[in-house]
């Protein structure tokens, strides 16, 4: 057997580098070199030479770059060589000084893997992916984005170990972003957080009203893979939020609730690509957050619920976007939840502490009338309660067991997380 074909069938614990051997060859080529740097005798020291006309500082120092990068080079291409070679310890060395020359290595490690030797291939696609795992979310991602080329480039052997080496990779990233999110009380999860009245039963990303850190604390947000759901609430809520919130790769849906936003600084939304559902609830924003509205790329629906938004801004973006299903509610709440399939508006829960509970209303009452409107269905109720604000008492007509009464109800607000 062959000496190339004795390195394949090596278990894989050859693969890791030897760090006590490699040590040990560090040392002594820096011994080596400390002993030949040893300043030379009086009898050995070369004539005194006559200066040299001064030259510019800043072409000097270009120089020096330009002719240090160039040995680099030619070095790391010496090293990358050497991965190949019949000998364990020259492969191991040249491993741990390409892993010495960092991100610059790339472009070379690159072309290792990509070559015809499968174990330079191996030890190449290694060091790219302990690069890629150094990296921290505000670095350039030079061994990631290297590596997911590569892993794009086809179905050959490079493209393969490429693709596991991304998939260990993502999987790090996910994990540390979870982990330092939650330490800054950022939930990343299934939740109760509530879009449109319903709970989603996806995993939501929750910047909670409790939470008053920093913008940059949540730039873990752009390793947060397969999460579409973002949350954002509070008076901490600002557009440097919104920019850090929209770097998350899988983003589509997003819920901002009883922030201080304007209406401009809504504006890190229109660098989405796509965005499925935006709802925003008891957020001042106002007309003029339109013309902005109206450069989304939304797709399903938008829901404004408690904002600063005229009805009439809100049917000329329905003529402007007819295909757009647009929810548009004052943010008066009541608190009750009904079949949504019944012909009748038949109550089957009341919410703790809501204005429904407040004003007597039932389980198994049936809503008639909300004001002077009739009520047939559940969407009735909803329809007629969005007109409303919080803090407006209406009356209310109810069919409880066959004996008409009337309640009247002071509208609250809707929590963003059902209980």
């Amino acid at each position: 057997m062959n000496s190339s074909k004795q390195r394949l069938a090596r278990p894989a614990a050859v693969w890791l580098f030897d760090a006590a051997l490699c040590s040990a060859v560090l040392c002594a080529a820096m011994s080596g070199q400390a002993a030949s740097a040893q300043p030379p005798s009086a009898a050995e020291k070369p004539a005194a030479k006559k200066p040299a006309a001064e030259k510019p500082a800043d072409s000097d120092a270009a120089s020096a770059a330009a002719t240090g990068a160039e040995e680099s080079a030619e070095q790391m291409e010496r090293l990358l060589a050497k991965l190949s070679s019949n000998q364990y310890i020259q492969r191991e060395t040249a491993t741990l000084k390409l892993a010495g020359f960092g991100h610059a290595a790339v472009p070379v490690l690159v072309r290792g893997v990509t070559g015809a030797d499968l174990e330079t291939t191996e030890r190449a696609m290694q060091l790219l992916e302990r690069l890629a795992l150094s990296e921290q979310p505000t670095d350039p991602p030079i061994a990631w984005e290297a590596i997911s080329t590569l892993a794009s480039s086809g179905n050959g052997t490079a493209a393969s170990r490429a693709k596991s080496a991304l998939r260990a990779v993502s999987l790090h990233r996910q994990s540390m972003a979870r982990e330092h999110l939650a330490a800054e009380g950022i939930t990343v999860g299934l939740s109760n957080v509530i879009m449109e009245a319903s709970a989603i039963n996806e995993e939501v990303v929750y910047v909670p009203p409790t939470w008053s850190g920093e913008a940059k604390d949540l730039r873990w947000l752009a390793w947060l893979h397969h999460v579409s759901y973002a949350a954002v609430e509070g008076v901490s809520i600002n557009r440097e939020v919104l920019e850090q919130v929209t770097q998350m790769p899988d983003l589509k849906n997003v819920i901002i609730t009883d922030t201080d936003l304007s209406s401009a600084e809504l504006q890190p939304l229109t660098t989405l690509d796509r965005l499925d559902q935006l709802e925003i609830r008891y957020t001042p924003i106002d007309d003029s957050a339109i013309e902005l509205i109206k450069r989304l790329p939304l797709r399903q629906k938008l829901i404004l619920k408690g904002t600063k938004v005229t009805p009439e801004a809100v049917e000329s973006l329905r003529r402007d976007l007819p295909e757009l299903p647009i929810v548009y509610q004052r943010g008066g709440f009541l608190g009750v939840r009904c079949d949504p399939f019944s012909p009748r508006c038949q109550i089957t829960v009341v919410m703790n502490g809501s204005a429904a509970e407040v004003a007597g209303m039932r389980a198994g009452d049936i809503v008639t009338r909300v004001g002077e409107r009739p009520i047939g269905r559940f969407a009735d109720l909803q329809d007629a309660i969005g007109e409303y604000a919080p803090g407006e008492a209406i009356p209310i007509a109810l069919d409880r067991g066959g004996q008409k009464i009337e309640v009247v109800a002071e509208l609250g607000m809707m929590d963003s997380e059902d209980d």
